[in-house]
């Protein structure tokens, strides 16, 4: 039927055109069916099934959309596309605030095989300028601290919509928040402004007209009154009136802002007197278990009462151990204590023996090796001296404690000397020899005096830090002269300055004793800085307690220095948190600036900084904060230093 169909519509054709037409129509036909053959055969096998393949999609950074020829394919990185016809495809990912490298791929897809391509996402970031008025403000990005002070900007930040705040203690901020949302390679600013946050003290005492001091200035006020206009915050108020005692003395009061913070004080006529003695004399006075302030012998006026009264003396025992006394009016109470000194014993031994044993610059009258005993608690200067012989090392600081034997090693060396010449950059700075101090200062020659071996040498000058090289390690031979020279700088103690010279001070301990820090080579030292202010000063206290407890007996020294409070405060402390260790009173002293905690009287670094100072005088480790990963570098740097 087919063919009659065909013959019949073409038969005009034919006998009109003849064959030729005939011919090009069969043609025709024949090439149109082998190229949908060929076509075909190209998407599908022989036996006519579509031909397939798959493409594996991965990102470094999962969760990107897939597109294929520019098409979502509801799938997310990392995933495969299956069944995809064989041919040349282009694949893309997207995902929001990520830039995509390359930007796409094109794949060929084989049959029945599985083509990989993969993409790398990088965040797309811009930067926030944040600034304050007034400035000083801690910057919080998405309610976390960044570390960053106003004015400052933010660099690398994600693009989209962030929260930035700031805060300033005793301040409020404007906006207290502000949205911003950030654009790819763009700054955007955000500007706050900061009021103060104030309130007020209502100050009175049960005897009116007394005057009221705020943070320790008079406020020309006198109670009862209100104080206006505080800032938020712990401040410390008190009153004084002529002739009478105050109770309590002085009170901390946090001010809230918006709100009145009342504050009570009670007045009392002095009517009676309280005289306290001691043998021997100079011993702490405590009333009610509060350091009064006073050494014995000392009259007190005080009011009707009855006082617990005690005293304390550094090294001695104290009988009785208190006392109640009754103060009656227009009377005299008298409360007397008896001190003993508590003694241990010195075990002093040189290498040849036969050294003449001197105590603190005395001569004892033995020879080594030999005991020295009832010799008072605390630290003592060490030496020994033999004719032709020098000692090694020349003097020795020992801690003698109570019913204990401590110990004293010297080597004694022939004396064949050599020559030394040592200068600085600055002069007048202190020669230190095998880690003792000397009294020659730069520049000096140490004329054939100067004994031959290898020696340790370094200079000192308060106020300055050494530049490396901190010590020189010369060996002296007779007859020549070794030349050794160092540079000084202003010090500048910090977390870089670890492996240099720890700057020297003189400071007074809470019993009065001078420290200079010179006189503690061959000590491993603490130097730490606390104060009545910083909590977490006082939470590291009791740590450097245990410290000491376990390294005292290993010639550990720890210096606590007080860098505000006066030294009630720090006796006080040292009572209730019954610490053994040196407390220094710091208030003012040039050593806060020389330690880079002050500077020009304002400090500049938060506390508590606690540094280790090894046995050559050498900072050996710098810590800021207290909290367990800085526990952790302070036992690790001590536990290096002792060996256990």
């Amino acid at each position: 039927m087919a063919h009659k169909v065909f013959a019949y519509c073409f038969k005009p054709m034919i006998t009109e055109k003849g064959w030729f037409l005939k011919g090009f129509v069969v043609a025709s036909f024949l090439i149109s069916g082998l190229l949908f053959f060929l076509w075909s055969c190209s998407t599908k096998n022989l036996i006519g099934t579509e031909k397939l393949g798959s493409i594996f999609v991965s990102s470094n950074v999962p969760g990107a959309t897939i597109e294929l020829d520019n098409n979502p394919t509801g799938k997310e990185t990392p995933d495969t596309l299956k069944n995809i016809p064989v041919g040349k495809h282009k694949v893309s990912v997207r995902k929001g605030g990520y830039n995509s490298n390359p930007e796409f791929d094109t794949v060929v897809v084989i049959e029945n095989n599985l083509t990989s391509v993969d993409f790398f996402l990088t965040n797309q970031v811009g930067s926030i300028q944040v600034n304050s008025d007034p400035q000083g403000a801690r910057i919080i990005l998405d309610q976390v601290i960044t570390q960053k002070i106003t004015p400052d900007t933010l660099d690398s930040v994600p693009v989209g919509k962030h929260i930035v705040s700031v805060e300033k203690q005793g301040y409020r901020a404007s906006p207290e928040f502000d949205t911003v949302e950030v654009v790819e390679d763009s700054l955007i600013t955000v500007d706050f402004v900061l009021a103060e946050r104030l309130g007020d003290i209502f100050v009175n005492s049960n005897i009116s007209g007394a005057e009221i001091v705020l943070d320790h200035v008079l406020t020309g006020k006198t109670t009862p009154d209100t104080i206006f206009d505080v800032m938020i915050g712990n401040h410390l108020v008190s009153v004084t009136k002529s002739g009478y005692s105050v109770f309590p003395e002085s009170a901390i009061v946090q001010v809230v802002e918006g709100t009145v913070t009342p504050v009570n004080f009670v007045l009392a006529q002095k009517a009676g007197g309280l005289f306290v003695n001691s043998t021997p004399q100079d011993a702490d006075i405590y009333l009610n278990h509060e350091n009064s302030g006073e050494l014995t012998p000392h009259l007190f006026n005080l009011p009707e009462g009855n006082y617990i009264v005690s005293v304390a003396k550094f090294g001695y025992s104290v009988s009785p151990d208190s006392v109640v006394v009754e103060v009656m009016k227009d009377s005299l109470a008298m409360a007397d204590f008896t001190l003993t000194q508590k003694k241990g014993s010195i075990f002093v031994n040189s290498v040849p023996a036969g050294g003449n044993i001197i105590l603190d610059h005395t001569l004892t009258g033995k020879t080594t090796p030999d005991t020295l005993f009832d010799v008072s608690v605390g630290d003592h200067i060490v030496s020994v001296a033999k004719s032709g012989y020098y000692p090694f090392p020349e003097s020795l600081i020992v801690t003698v404690f109570e019913n204990q034997t401590s110990s004293a090693d010297f080597i004694l060396l022939d004396t064949l000397y050599g020559s030394l010449s040592v200068s600085s950059n600055i002069s007048g700075d202190t020669i230190v020899i095998d880690n003792h101090a000397t009294d020659k200062t730069t520049p000096y020659l140490f004329l054939n005096n100067f004994p031959v071996g290898t020696h340790v040498v370094s200079v000192f000058k308060q106020g300055y830090s050494n530049d490396p090289p901190a010590k020189e390690v010369v060996n002296v031979t007779t007859g020549h002269t070794v030349v050794v020279n160092f540079s000084l700088s202003p010090a500048a103690v910090g977390p870089d300055t670890e492996g240099q010279l720890a700057p020297d001070f003189e400071l007074l301990d809470d019993y009065s004793n001078l420290i200079k820090l010179y006189n503690y080579r061959g000590f491993v030292v603490i130097v730490n800085f606390w104060a009545k202010s910083c909590p977490f000063c006082l939470l590291e206290l009791p740590f450097l307690q245990e410290q000491y407890n376990k390294y005292s007996i290993d010639s550990l020294k720890i210096f606590a220095v007080n860098y505000e409070d006066g030294l009630a405060y720090i006796q006080q402390k040292r009572g209730e948190l019954d610490l053994t260790y040196n407390l220094l009173v710091g208030k003012g002293s040039r050593m806060l600036e020389d330690y880079n905690l002050y500077h020009n009287g304002v400090k500049i670094k938060d506390t508590p900084i606690t540094i280790i100072i090894d046995r050559s005088g050498l900072i050996y480790c710098w810590v800021q904060g207290y909290d367990s990963n800085t526990k952790r570098k302070m036992s690790a740097a001590l536990s290096e230093l002792f060996g256990h």
